[in-house]
């Protein structure tokens, strides 16, 4: 099932999760649990609680994520 997150500000409806397998609602309902991010890039949200549920760090030039405390990211830059 592809998302549309449109307007969504913590996550999808929870009854949209219903029948998708156990890692997609995970990641899924992490969004629910992240701070705003200043530019409000709702791909950059997924890619963050992607990283959160799968303990995997995010590698960003983005100042915003990097700013945040306690997010799995590490600056891309040289």
């Amino acid at each position: 099932m592809v998302f549309g997150v449109e307007g969504w500000t913590h996550g999808p409806p929870i009854s949209m999760l219903e029948g998708e397998d156990e890692q997609v609602r995970d990641h899924a309902l992490a969004l629910q649990d992240l701070p705003e991010v200043a530019h409000h890039d709702p791909f950059d949200r997924m890619l963050l609680a992607q990283c959160l549920v799968d303990g995997a760090t995010l590698l960003t030039s983005d100042r915003a994520l990097l700013a945040l405390p306690g997010a799995p990211v590490s600056s891309a830059r040289r």
